[in-house]
């Protein structure tokens, strides 16, 4: 299956090279669409409501779009031979000229200059509003040729200097196709690892959420619990205290006829701490665990043969105190040989209760 791909063109010529190059590659479905900065991110933001996997566009305008969605954006670089195409169309301009862009246009402009050994000023620029008071200051120093992007040459005309656009070629739109498709592979892979833990944790069915360093709910799951079960201000409250990496902790927090035990560990992902948080319900009324029977009188106990007579033996012998186990199946009498095990040694029973198990 075609990776759904939308190249947002910057300027109208682009969209024919585009549409000539497409036919050369067969794992995109491109779909292109002509805007400039932000008129290019409103539509990248469309196709990404679309279900877009990739979305390719060059200068500012990649720039921009990659603040706007959450898919991967691919920016078209400015080669070498782009440069070299502009600066011969320069090279016959007398005058001072000038190479003025976002940075991911000016970068491979200025290394050609340099080594090309060119006299041409690079000026960077960060954000659209920047480009008229420069390319105005830039005309007062005289300055008559500005080179770059769509919005420096649209700002050099509209204040009466020439310009000239600098333009990807082929080889630049194949080079970001093969990007996408690298891109796009990689973030399938990621999605399908991440499906895959998913799964396994609604499997697992644990009552958890994990806190991002802002107190944001990163993940959650509830399976014996309808909603949530602790408030915005009770996360807020665990999230302020303080938790050591690889340490366990435990909150328990009020909840009504019941209590919440939270169980708290942090982790860490490329220097981010997030908690994650295990809940369970420990009901207030809930009967103990632990019970206590009162022995009045010796068990009755028949050991006329000398097989039972030497297991009474060698259980009277053994010292108190350790674990035991008394092994055998029901209606055996191993209550009975317990209890003959807790008279000999006279101990109070919830002292040895801990140490001793029925099987």
């Amino acid at each position: 299956m075609k990776m759904k791909t939308l190249f947002v063109a910057p300027y109208a010529t682009m969209k024919n090279l585009i549409e000539e190059c497409r036919k050369e590659q067969s794992e995109l479905d491109v779909h292109i669409e002509v805007g400039n900065l932000q008129e290019g991110a409103i539509v990248a933001k469309h196709a990404e409501k679309q279900g877009f996997d990739v979305i390719i566009s060059r200068g500012g305008t990649a720039k921009l779009i990659e603040e706007e969605v959450n898919i991967p954006v691919v920016d078209v670089h400015v080669s070498g031979y782009d440069m070299l195409r502009v600066l011969t169309l320069a090279n016959d301009f007398n005058s001072k000229k000038a190479i003025v862009g976002f940075s991911n246009i000016t970068m491979g402009a200025q290394a050609i200059t340099d080594l090309l050994d060119i006299s041409i000023e690079v000026f960077t620029i960060e954000t659209e509003e920047e480009t008229v008071p420069l390319i105005q200051q830039l005309k007062k120093e005289g300055y008559e040729l500005i080179m770059g992007d769509v919005v420096t040459v649209n700002a050099a005309s509209n204040n009466g200097l020439n310009g000239i656009l600098i333009q990807s070629g082929k080889e630049a739109i194949m080079d970001s196709f093969q990007r996408a498709v690298s891109l796009c592979r990689l973030v399938k892979k990621k999605s399908y690892e991440s499906a895959i833990q998913r799964e396994i944790l609604k499997l697992a069915q644990p009552d958890m959420l994990v806190l991002g360093e802002n107190g944001s709910i990163v993940y959650e799951n509830w399976t014996n619990f309808s909603k949530r079960p602790v408030s915005d201000q009770q996360l807020e409250d665990l999230r302020l205290q303080e938790y050591a990496l690889h340490k366990t902790y435990y909150r328990l927090l009020k909840n009504g006829e019941e209590q919440l035990k939270i169980t708290i560990n942090t982790i860490n992902i490329t220097g981010i701490d997030y908690l994650v948080c295990f809940l369970e319900s420990v009901y207030v009324n809930q009967q103990p665990s632990l019970e206590i029977h009162t022995i009045t009188q010796r068990p009755f106990l028949i050991h006329h043969s000398q097989a039972m007579k030497d297991c009474l033996t060698q259980l009277l012998s053994m010292p108190a105190g350790g674990p035991m186990l008394f092994w055998g199946k029901m209606g055996q009498g191993r209550a009975c040989w317990l209890n003959m095990f807790i008279m000999k040694v006279r101990e109070i029973i919830h002292c040895l209760l801990p140490y001793l198990q029925l099987i």
